[in-house]
């Protein structure tokens, strides 16, 4: 995602378009995309990783308004107490892992919150490892018995949403703007 901070989905700018202030990161890696976040004239940014924060990975001293949680995303996100207003989604890339994230975001979501897709012209079928980073298995059989794969179900949400940017670029990003159903 790092690729669309200032550039092709332009995270930056739809940040300050939609005055978003508190950012939810799913899917970090290394933090390559979370350094360029944290630049951002937000209030606070939580990131949610399958793998422990190395502060050899970052270039950045993170203060008050920034927060790692160690976990899989779509079992953290129930647990978060704070309203966000903006989403990046770049976890396992297939159907079962964002159809979870989706589900548990719904709950929580503001509405207006605009959601960010990362490779979403990349995954046209599921990119299924055998486990999380931090070594937990992954739900294999959920997983293949999904109907749905990674690309297609990001579609099929957001047309219940109204998109907002979307970009060939760089494997694919879409951004969404949440609608609730209440």
């Amino acid at each position: 995602m790092r690729n669309h901070f200032d550039k092709g989905l332009n995270v930056s700018k739809l940040v300050h378009d939609y005055g978003c202030k508190t950012l939810l990161e799913l899917g970090a890696a290394e933090g390559q995309n979370t350094q360029q976040l944290v630049t951002l004239p937000i209030n606070h940014i939580t990131v949610v990783s399958d793998q422990t924060l190395k502060k050899a990975d970052i270039q950045f001293t993170p203060d008050e308004r920034f927060e790692w949680v160690e976990g899989i995303a779509h079992e953290v996100v129930p647990t978060l107490t704070r309203a966000y207003d903006f989403v990046i989604i770049d976890t396992d890339h297939n159907g079962w892992t964002v159809a979870q994230e989706l589900a548990a975001l719904e709950k929580v979501l503001p509405n207006g919150a605009i959601v960010c897709f990362h490779d979403t012209v990349a995954f046209e079928v599921d990119g299924i490892g055998e486990k999380y980073r931090n070594g937990a298995l992954y739900p294999l059989e959920e997983i293949k018995a999904f109907p749905t794969h990674y690309t297609a179900y990001i579609k099929q949400w957001a047309s219940n949403h109204t998109t907002v940017a979307e970009s060939l670029e760089w494997f694919g990003a879409l951004a969404v703007q949440f609608r609730s159903a209440q």
